[in-house]
C-alpha cells in the first residue's frame, strides 16, 4: 500500500469521529477568553485529556513520539456573539 493510500485510508478512518466533534464545538460554542470546556473536548479528542494548559484557555498536545522535532498548530476555536435573526 503506497504512502498516500494509507494517509487516505488513515483519513477515512477518523473522518466520523472529526464531522462529529465539528458538530459537538459548533453546538456549544465559546465566547473568546472563555474556551474551557472547547479545550478540554478537544484535547480529549487528541488523545490527552490532561493536556497541559497554557494562556487560560489553551492546551499543549503533543502528538506522536515525545522527542525530537514537531510542528506547532494554533487553532481558533472561540465564538462570536451574535444575535440570530431567522424568519422562522
Amino acid at each position: 500500500m503506497s504512502l498516500s493510500d494509507r494517509l487516505r485510508a488513515g483519513l477515512a478512518a477518523q473522518l466520523a469521529a472529526a464531522v462529529a466533534l465539528r458538530h459537538e464545538l459548533h453546538a456549544g460554542a465559546e465566547l473568546s477568553g472563555f474556551e474551557i470546556a472547547t479545550s478540554a473536548l478537544v484535547a480529549a479528542a487528541l488523545g490527552d485529556p490532561s493536556a497541559e494548559k497554557v494562556a487560560e484557555t489553551g492546551r499543549l498536545v503533543r502528538i506522536g513520539r515525545a522527542e525530537g522535532p514537531c510542528i506547532a498548530v494554533r487553532p481558533e476555536l472561540d465564538a462570536l456573539p451574535i444575535a440570530e435573526e431567522t424568519m422562522l
